[in-house]
């Protein structure tokens, strides 16, 4: 990382092992980085909610005027099986 971004970089935060936040200076706002990695369909009931009810609690910690950004591996919806596969032409 260039100096510039390093001081760029306000706080940061590992909010467990599948979530980690950022916040960096950005003229004229800041910037809210959300990194994270969804529990698998295979995941009991209770960890998918517990996660996605954390989720939610950090967006809603979002400044007003903050650019925010979610970015990971994250599965909304049911309907997409198969389709990753399909993707990468491992089905018809």
């Amino acid at each position: 990382m260039n100096p510039a971004s390093a001081r760029s970089l306000m706080e940061w935060n590992a909010v467990s092992l599948r979530t980690i936040t950022a916040r960096f200076f950005a003229k004229p706002r800041t910037i809210f980085i959300v990194q994270c990695y969804a529990p698998t369909n295979d995941a009991d009931e209770q960890e998918k909610e517990e996660f996605y009810q954390q989720l939610q609690k950090i967006v809603n910690q979002k400044k007003k005027k903050d650019i925010f950004i979610l970015m990971g591996d994250l599965k909304i919806g049911s309907d997409n099986d198969g389709r990753e596969r399909e993707r990468r032409g491992l089905e018809k």
